[in-house]
């Protein structure tokens, strides 16, 4: 009899545990589950993302192209009258009317020569796996008035040259009011290519023309990335390392990210120190739902008796615009940081 009970006993504790396995299983593939349906949910409420492929406001200095011409870095400009041709400006038309954003605009003058000026971008790859649609905006400041000149977006790519916007032909642009007008272009039907695109103020006796806030955008084909500080440490130094904090970069999204860039600082004031510790570098591709550690730089070597530390970490990348940061204090005794408490 007491066998009989011991032995029933024995079962239904194995019972419980088995229901206990069953439920904490279960719970993690819910868990699991329920993470891909948000993440699939977000990306379903969202729709896809937009990628800026180019951007260009004017802002930065001029420089030499590749033959020498002032140009916006990494462009290009071709000049066929030397009194009339692209450049930077503070203000546009004859009137001096404010830049549509920032300081800078581009700008081309009328004259009544035959002008052939061309302000063309870098060249952009157009990756038919990365991208659904996508399109050229641009702000552009002039008038439809004078007709022997126009301007046109004119894109480039291997074996064509296509005319996709003229300004004369596609425009009725009367003032008053004389104001910034909003374009934008598709350039869906180019996906899968490598183009250049170009602005050519091409004839006669036309306007001037100003041209601000370009961006060049792609619609994503599936779930972008999404950026995340996991875990900051600091006990891996050594006596002959120093302190090391090291901090976990992770993609909780499903989508991958590239050329993701990092960046960890540790300050503090010890007796008699300064505490100035850091690190950088890019992730050159983190997978969905990967992670990566990274860490300070360990020379020079930091030591304290003992001191306060203030930590942060940051991550970001270019192509979706994310970021994430996150900030930890902790206390460095000789080379361990320990307590480390995100704040």
């Amino acid at each position: 009899m007491k066998n009989i009970l011991c032995r029933n006993k024995i079962l239904k504790e194995a019972g419980v545990l088995l229901i206990a396995a069953v439920m904490i299983l279960s719970t993690g593939m819910a868990m699991a589950g329920s993470r891909i349906e948000n993440m699939e949910k977000i990306f379903n409420d969202i729709g896809p993302r937009s990628i800026i492929l180019l951007e260009e406001g004017f802002e930065d200095p001029w420089v030499p192209d590749s033959d020498g011409d002032l140009a916006p870095p990494d462009w290009e400009v071709d000049i066929f009258n030397l009194g009339y041709n692209w450049h930077p400006v503070t203000e546009v038309g004859p009137n001096g009317d404010p830049v549509y954003e920032g300081t800078y605009a581009a700008q081309v003058d009328r004259d009544s020569s035959d002008k052939d000026e061309w302000l063309t971008t870098p060249e952009i790859e157009l990756s038919e796996t990365m991208y659904s649609s996508v399109s050229l905006n641009f702000w552009a400041h002039s008038m439809t008035l004078l007709t022997d000149g126009t301007v046109k977006v004119v894109i480039k790519g291997d074996g064509f040259e296509d005319v996709i916007w003229d300004m004369i032909e596609d425009e009725v642009w009367i003032p008053p009011p004389l104001e910034w007008k909003e374009k934008i272009l598709d350039l869906t039907s180019y996906i899968g290519g490598t183009i250049t695109i170009s602005w050519q103020y091409d004839g006669g006796m036309c306007y001037n023309f100003a041209l601000d806030g370009v961006a060049v955008l792609g619609n994503s084909t599936g779930p972008p990335p999404v950026l995340e500080i996991g875990e900051i440490k600091g006990n891996e130094g050594t006596l002959l390392t120093g302190a090391i904090v090291s901090a976990e970069i992770k993609n909780v999204g499903l989508g991958d990210a590239t050329d993701v860039e990092w960046s960890i600082s540790v300050t503090g004031n010890a007796i008699l120190k300064t505490i100035n510790m850091t690190g950088n570098g890019t992730i050159a591709e983190l997978f969905g739902s990967g992670l990566e550690i990274v860490r300070t730089d360990t020379e020079p070597a930091t030591y304290a008796l003992i001191s306060k530390v203030d930590i942060n970490v940051t991550a970001s990348e270019n192509i979706y615009r994310l970021s994430d940061s996150k900030n930890a204090t902790g206390l460095l005794i000789g080379w361990k940081i320990f307590f480390i408490n995100e704040v």
